[in-house]
Parts: C-alpha cells; structure tokens; sequence
C-alpha cells in the first residue's frame, strides 16, 4: 500500500511502541521505508536551570537512544503477503 511511513512512536511504560510497529507492516509495501517520530516534552526553563547540563543531555538522550536501538529488531520482519 505505502512506500514512506511515519510511524510516531512513545518511549513510556504505559505505551506498546511494538503495536505501532505492527500496524505499519500491515500498510506497507515490500522495500517500503519507516520513519520513527518521538518527542520529547519540553523540560520547564526554571526546572532546566537547575539540572547540570551533563546530566540532563545523557538522561533524555540516553534513554531515547536506548529505546531506538531496539526498535531495528521490531523492523526487520519482512512483511508477509
């Protein structure tokens, strides 16, 4: 059906990021391309200034890596016809 699908994802406890995953298999194409989307909510300016930089770049960015770097397994099945 879709050869480009942007699959918006939420790296929480409370989601199931594998469902969107499986939902696009099923709209897409063979060779079709995946975009994962994630945001980030914005950290407050009062609450950001007292967090040291260091620690506030690798907590965020840490755990959103983290979670993207298993999402490749999620992809790799080819969909079936």
């Amino acid at each position: 059906m879709y050869k480009n699908i942007l699959v918006p994802v939420v790296f929480d406890e409370k989601h199931d990021t594998q469902a969107s995953f499986l939902a696009e298999r099923a709209l897409a194409e063979n060779g079709a391309t995946f975009t994962a989307w994630h945001v980030v909510e914005a950290i407050p300016t009062y609450a950001k200034a007292l967090i040291p930089t260091k620690v506030l770049a690798k907590s965020r960015r840490g755990g959103v890596e983290l979670k993207l770097s298993k999402l490749p397994t999620l992809c790799r099945t080819q969909k079936q016809n």
